[in-house]
């Protein structure tokens, strides 16, 4: 519920606003975040019920895509999501994951289509070397900021109707994408 933004100053101004967040596993093995609020770990719960707490606490959900988990029963999960919530409920998460070369899945397309935003985001994953790709791909929001309420006014924005989302940067060729997700794999020691 506050104001736990960390502001970063240069030259006496506010520079960059850091907000809290949590990547949240969900009982069907798809990931949501919840922006703009920190969550405590808990077992995995359906979906539905993660988005439900996330706004619940005052935070944002999104629907974060990664390789494969928009396929089959998952896909079928994040479709009911799409075509349950409300603009200003949920959003979509693009990531440096998806390939140049793969088109803008059909539940972004849809997502977009009943006008519920899709951001972007650089999800660097959990070993060495990749946080040179934090930052790399991001979203660009025009709308209203109060920097007295940063944390308030970011989630206000994220959730708006109003607000235009421009994706920057760049995602991830697709061999550079199988090299990460190789990688990946191989980090896990469970």
């Amino acid at each position: 519920g506050g104001e736990d933004a960390r502001v970063a100053i240069e030259n006496e101004r506010p520079s960059m606003y850091l907000f809290p967040g949590r990547q949240i596993g969900t009982r069907e093995r798809l990931e949501v975040l919840a922006l703009a609020v920190d969550l405590p770990p808990s077992n995995p719960l359906p979906a539905q019920d993660v988005v439900k707490s996330i706004l619940d606490t005052g935070g944002v959900p999104v629907l974060s895509w990664a390789p494969g988990k928009w396929f089959f029963g998952r896909g079928r999960t994040v479709r009911s999501l799409v075509e349950s919530c409300l603009p200003g409920g949920i959003l979509l998460g693009d990531t440096t994951l998806r390939p140049t070369v793969w088109p803008q899945p059909a539940l972004m397309k849809l997502a977009a289509a009943r006008g519920i935003g899709v951001i972007a985001g650089s999800d660097p994953l959990p070993f060495p070397g990749e946080e040179r790709y934090m930052g790399t791909y991001a979203t660009i929001m025009r709308g209203e900021f109060d920097a007295t309420k940063p944390l308030s006014s970011a989630r206000a924005a994220l959730l708006s109707r109003g607000v235009e989302f421009a994706r920057a940067g760049r995602r991830c060729g697709m061999f550079e994408t199988l090299e990460r997700l190789r990688k990946n794999a191989g980090s896990k020691t469970c």
